[in-house]
């Protein structure tokens, strides 16, 4: 059963969805345990398979809870918030999957699904803000010191909501950039590079650049890493965008 367990997270690791998707199944014919039913989730939502997601990941968080593991009852509740608010539309009960996150992790130590939380509740928390040229953007940053994680990088989430659309921009700094949920293309000085998740592209210095999502339906999720800060310390950093004429504005 372990063997089945690893092959699906090693399936899920290649982004092969359907064989994920049946290695879970195979375990949860002999075994309905929570981690394996976990996984089952993750690989519908990749399927697009709605029910599925809904289904495992509620009778996941019911299984980690009843075996006392508040950290994975917590992960399941932040997952289960995207699901309802992405899925569903239903804001308020996203919202009360959060408020479980927060009980479930409060007085813990230090783990990542704390950040997982942070994460997606502040992307919640913008989703009726955002800016026409970055979507909406959260800067990873130190929490000693409020600045960046290291002195010469720092690192974005940029979340664009279903068929968003950025203006284009420009900007002194090189980023990489590693799609992590969704789908849709990213132009860079004008040639047009499609994107899914776990894919990879670097936007050099002094290019243009603009990202869409392609799905109508779900967010799409960017992790975004930059040498923003190396050149603020030697006053280096620019940026510009175009607005909605065509016009090109200063924004840094």
């Amino acid at each position: 059963m372990s063997d089945g367990l690893a092959d699906g997270r090693a399936a899920l690791a290649r982004g092969e969805w359907q064989t994920a998707y049946e290695a879970f199944e195979a375990v949860l014919r002999l075994d309905v345990r929570p981690d394996a039913l976990e996984g089952l989730g993750l690989a519908a939502w990749w399927l697009d398979l709605a029910d599925v997601v809904f289904d495992a990941r509620e009778r996941a968080y019911l299984g980690y809870r009843e075996r006392g593991d508040s950290l994975g009852a917590a992960r399941m509740a932040v997952w289960l918030a995207w699901d309802t608010a992405a899925f569903r539309g239903e804001q308020a009960v996203a919202n009360g999957w959060l408020q479980l996150a927060r009980r479930l992790l409060d007085g813990l130590p230090d783990a990542p699904e704390h950040a997982w939380l942070a994460s997606r509740a502040g992307i919640w928390a913008l989703l009726d803000d955002g800016d026409p040229h970055e979507a909406i953007s959260i800067e990873y940053v130190d929490p000693l010191t409020g600045g960046p994680v290291f002195k010469t990088m720092t690192f974005f989430v940029q979340v664009l909501r279903p068929g968003e659309k950025t203006l284009p921009v420009r900007q002194t700094a090189s980023l990489l950039v590693a799609p992590f949920e969704g789908k849709g293309h990213s132009v860079i000085d004008g040639k047009r590079f499609e994107w899914d998740a776990f894919d990879n592209l670097a936007v050099p210095g002094g290019s243009w650049f603009e990202h869409a999502n392609g799905d109508p339906k779900h967010p799409a999720v960017l992790f975004i890493a930059s040498d923003e800060p190396a050149l603020k310390c030697f006053h280096l950093f620019k940026k510009w965008g175009r607005d909605a004429a065509g016009d090109t504005v200063k924004l840094a």
